[in-house]
């Protein structure tokens, strides 16, 4: 294919307050002639959009509004669908206002409520065809409309000592019409062999999620990091969990660093634990395979810089991933209707810079 995109942007900054027009273009054409049906049709972009950012204080607390509007045109050619030349123009947009501020000086916290409406993209609405990458075959729907979604977001940043620092968010999304890819269970027989198919669809979605990181560094060369990211979905047009969601999964980091000496300005090694559990929160029965089983992994690395007398240190990083050789299958990845992720993976990466 030849894909052409442009890009233009306008702004006019005033003080902390942004002003802005922007012009997106995409032409994508399929070559002829190399026998395999194009997953997308020939088609035409074009993206009209103007936006604000105004900063102000609401007494003393930093208020930032932002709002933008576009215009979409999707120019497609393909017999594919109910004519050769379809045209679709969409209308949307979006608004968002958010403040941050303190509690003490060793709490602050950030917020954020948002609208966005968003326009289906070209292969949500005109996918028709094998997608070689993910061996599936996706159908669009030309008739989805638009999505539209109110977002909060609410963050926590905060010191519990001089040695631990603490993050934690939370998101809540109530979603109209919300976009996805779903399995539709079946198997089509091709000249290249058997694959599941799946079709873009629309559902009234609830999503709320929450990240907590935890920081601690007892000594400069000596810390523990923890993590856990969990998103709860729910699809309330046909009463059941959304697929594709990520599953509840946790990081354990023990890092050691000894900083610069006359050799090196910095030696670090580290060794990393992952636990990913399994997604419960999904009918099996709507998907090709069950979600598989959880797994944990272990990882670990080592980074040296070296010192150079021009200052370009040289970035030596060893690193391997899944050290214990486990076997498991990622619910995130696609191709695990197929086969299992790969095992141990050694990488070892020279940085410099001339």
């Amino acid at each position: 294919m030849t894909l052409l995109s442009q890009f233009y942007e306008i702004t006019l900054t005033n003080l902390e307050n942004i002003y802005g027009f922007q012009y997106k273009q995409g032409n994508n054409i399929n070559n002829p002639g190399t026998g395999i049906s194009p997953l997308l049709p020939d088609f035409g972009s074009y993206q009209f959009a103007f936006f604000g950012i105004y900063k102000t204080k609401l007494k003393r607390l930093p208020v930032e509004f932002g709002v933008r509007s576009e215009y979409r045109l999707y120019d497609v050619n393909s017999s594919k669908f109910e004519s050769d030349i379809l045209k679709k123009n969409y209308l949307s947009f979006a608004a968002n206002a958010g403040t941050r501020g303190s509690v003490n000086k060793k709490i602050d916290y950030f917020i954020d409520i948002s609208y966005t409406g968003r326009p289906p993209e070209i292969n949500e609405l005109f996918s028709s065809g094998l997608h070689q990458g993910v061996a599936g075959i996706e159908e669009g729907n030309p008739q989805l409309k638009p999505e539209q979604a109110l977002k909060i977001v609410n963050e926590w940043n905060g010191e519990t000592g001089k040695t631990h620092h603490v993050n934690l968010s939370f998101f809540g999304v109530y979603a109209n019409d919300y976009l996805f890819l779903a399995p539709t269970g079946e198997l089509r027989l091709t000249i290249r062999g058997a694959f599941p198919v799946f079709r873009y669809q629309a559902a009234d979605v609830i999503l709320a999620g929450t990240t907590f990181r935890s920081t601690w560094q007892p000594s400069d060369t000596w810390s523990l990091v923890n993590s856990l990211q969990y998103t709860y979905s729910e699809d309330l047009t046909n009463g059941s969990g959304l697929i594709f969601m990520p599953p509840l999964n946790t990081e354990t980091s023990l890092q050691y660093t000894i900083g610069k000496t006359r050799v090196l300005n910095e030696l670090k090694t580290g060794i990393e634990f992952q636990y990913f559990a399994r997604q419960n929160n999904v009918d099996a029965r709507i998907d090709f395979s069950p979600p598989p089983p959880d797994y944990f992994l272990t990882n670990m690395f080592l980074r040296l810089k070296w010192k150079k007398q021009n200052q370009h240190d040289i970035e030596v990083v060893w690193r391997v991933e899944n050290l214990f050789d486990i076997k498991y299958r990622n619910y995130m990845n696609r191709q695990r209707y197929f086969a299992d992720e790969p095992g141990r993976n050694v990488y070892l990466t020279v940085y410099t810079t001339f």
